[in-house]
């Protein structure tokens, strides 16, 4: 998809980046998903919460980053949601340098209510991010099943299915998605 963007590339804070996911992952095999986007209902990181804190339970090697910061008028969703998270969710904040983070992401999770064609999801594709959406707007004619996965449903349940499928996706599958993903 050529949106006129540049691909993806490592910015002089990328090793700085590396640190810093590497003190969040229990281990070198920890999978790291990162969400992009304002932090606002609409956007929907409720949902990654709320499947993180099954997969908390359950032991999953997983971490979700989220990117972005929020408006005034929004603080107290915002407060809400980081009162609420497990220890395997961590809130990055408004960063210059998205990109250090997708090229650094296993996955790309983007679980909008409603979507219009987001950049964010052309750059996590240029990286090499897997892609676990909603099927909203755009999300749909570009997330196919040769690329990612969509969920049925923007609800906590259908989410966490959607992700179940990318957890439970062998390395080999994954790395074709990936592929498929960077060749858009």
């Amino acid at each position: 998809i050529n949106n006129g963007s540049a691909p993806v590339k490592p910015t002089e804070k990328f090793q700085s980046v590396v640190d810093q996911i590497n003190s969040f992952k229990k281990n070198k095999d920890t999978k790291v998903l990162v969400n992009v986007g304002r932090i606002y209902d609409v956007k929907n990181q409720r949902v990654i919460l709320d499947a993180f804190k099954i997969f908390e339970q359950e032991n999953v090697n997983a971490i979700a980053l989220i990117v972005g910061g929020h408006l005034p008028d929004e603080q107290q969703f915002y407060d809400d949601l980081v009162k609420d998270k497990p220890s395997n969710v961590h809130f990055i904040g408004k960063v210059n340098n998205v990109g250090d983070y997708l090229l650094n992401a296993d996955a790309f999770l983007m679980p909008s209510i409603y979507e219009g064609m987001p950049i964010s999801l052309l750059e996590a594709l240029s990286a090499g991010a897997v892609p676990v959406c909603t099927p909203v707007g755009g999300l749909l004619n570009t997330v196919k099943p040769d690329i990612g996965f969509l969920s049925t449903g923007s609800d906590s349940a259908s989410y966490l299915a959607a992700l179940r499928a990318y957890f439970n996706t062998d390395d080999a599958a994954l790395e074709k998605l990936k592929a498929n993903g960077k060749a858009l």
